[in-house]
């Protein structure tokens, strides 16, 4: 089914408000709806992306909370908007697209948890986490909703040391991977195998890497550095069509994980990545539930997905190579057994 505008948004006319949020919203939904069946991911991906990002600027330049009680219009807004934001996940889930996670209704900030769609949105990008305290106290202050003060022009520039790295086109390739035609994971830029011996995770420690798939099908992956370099890092913050962490031992993939807290992979989107990329090798392992550790080896998955028989958490710990055991990740599977 197309996107569909609520009634709390055509109610303020939204095609001819002054408002170009509100425009640029009813453009971009127009367009996406218009879009041939056939249409590529990478093209649905963006049109997704500039969506979000105009509710997103529009959710965070008002309050909704009405200074005086009743339900005004900027509250109104505030509903259609959440309305619009809940087709747009199950839409990008749709055409195996995963946009940045964060709850669909930004008044519940805080209470569901940290929107990484403000650290997307910030100028400084920083990180998601920081946001959620600043965000809790500037939708409740009677003076933002009394003067009409942005979320942005209220924060200021709140001094911080870390920014989240948001690169660009050019500066990404550095993070590109390819497989060769042995398929061996090579570093695209200096064509030598990949190796995380010397990356590290803040999940799983040393020896592990973070790695996002584009819609287009580019691997990228690095270590991840807690509010400096995250998953949102690779791509500016744009969808993948999954994203996680593993290792790779001189170009053999020996496992990968669904675990990425910006974009929350499902089981499904780890499945379109083994299978768009058949080079995975079929004795690799896969672990596509890090509540239950749930993990099958890559070929198995491949054929029969989630029916496919499971491998345990030792034996998963005992194909790592010693440089991805360390005491982190032992910390990790022995809260996962207990």
């Amino acid at each position: 089914m197309p996107l569909s505008i609520s009634p709390q948004l055509l109610d303020t006319s939204i095609r001819t408000s002054k408002n170009t949020f509100l425009r640029g919203v009813y453009s971009v939904v127009t367009r996406y709806n218009a879009l041939p069946a056939n249409t590529d991911k990478a093209t649905r991906a963006q049109h997704l992306q500039v969506l979000t990002r105009l509710v997103g600027e529009y959710l965070t330049s008002k309050s909704p909370q009405p200074l005086h009680k009743g339900k005004g219009k900027s509250a109104n807004r505030w509903d259609g908007f959440v309305s619009l934001l809940e087709q747009v996940g199950p839409e990008a889930q749709k055409y195996g697209l995963r946009l940045m996670t964060g709850p669909n209704d930004f008044r519940e900030i805080g209470r569901q948890g940290p929107s990484y769609w403000l650290e997307f949105l910030d100028p400084l990008h920083r990180a998601g986490h920081f946001h959620t305290a600043f965000w809790t106290q500037w939708i409740e202050n009677e003076s933002v909703k009394r003067d009409r003060i942005s979320y942005w022009k209220w924060l200021g520039h709140l001094p911080t040391d870390k920014s989240v790295a948001y690169l660009n086109a050019q500066d990404s390739e550095r993070y590109r991977c390819v497989f060769s035609a042995d398929n061996k994971l090579l570093d695209y830029m200096s064509g030598r195998p990949f190796h995380t011996q010397y990356l590290s995770t803040h999940f799983s420690g040393d020896g592990w890497a973070i790695f996002v798939c584009s819609p287009t099908g580019d691997l990228y992956a690095g270590s991840h550095t807690v509010n400096e370099f995250h998953h949102s890092s690779f791509l500016g913050g744009r969808p993948v069509m999954a994203a996680g962490e593993l290792v790779v031992c001189f170009g053999e993939v020996v496992v990968i994980t669904a675990k990425s807290g910006h974009y929350k992979p499902s089981a499904s989107d780890m499945f379109n990545l083994v299978t768009r990329f058949p080079q995975f090798p079929s004795s690799a392992l896969i672990v596509t539930d890090l509540h239950t550790w749930r993990c099958y080896r890559v070929g198995q998955f491949r054929r029969f997905g989630m029916k496919a028989p499971t491998v345990s958490k030792q034996e998963m710990y005992d194909k790592l190579p010693a440089t991805a055991k360390n005491d982190k990740l032992d910390h990790v599977l022995k809260q996962m057994r207990d």
